[in-house]
């Protein structure tokens, strides 16, 4: 039984994959709690890893971003945010943006989430790791715009 259930993964919870020769991963970390495992498992991995931590980022207005951006600004090096479409209880980018510059985090922010991601690939090399998290709908929305 434990061999089982050692097997066993959630999709978008620390799935990796790779995209133009970049390593991403996906998180569907939406809370704070989530977001210290996020946390946790970037500090570990950051031994196997030379380039920077990108964040490409969207959450649910109701969430506690302030704690999540908080617990992970010391993994990320750039954020990337953007509009989660058709969502309306997505934080508006407006709202991710002032947060991270509360924050002192070095942020750029997109009409989309789709438009976050390619830019954060866009202006990544693939030394560097995108991490794409915040809800199920980012992970849905990122994982779907790349087909």
């Amino acid at each position: 039984m434990s061999k089982v259930l050692a097997a066993l993964s959630l999709t978008g919870r620390y799935q990796t994959d790779t995209y133009r020769n970049r390593t991403i991963i996906f998180d569907v970390a939406h809370n704070p709690a989530a977001a210290e495992v996020l946390s946790d498992r970037l500090q570990l991995d950051e031994q196997s890893s030379h380039g920077n931590t990108i964040a490409v980022f969207a959450v649910m207005d109701d969430k506690d971003i302030l704690s999540i951006v908080s617990l992970l600004a010391s993994q990320i090096d750039q954020w990337f945010v953007g509009e989660l479409a058709m969502n309306q209880r997505a934080a508006s980018t407006a709202l991710l943006s002032n947060i991270l510059q509360d924050t002192n985090q070095c942020s750029h922010a997109f009409d989309t989430i789709e438009q976050a991601f390619d830019e954060a690939v866009n202006q990544s090399s693939e030394h560097d790791r995108i991490v794409v998290f915040g809800s199920f709908f980012t992970v849905a929305a990122i994982q779907s715009h790349n087909g």
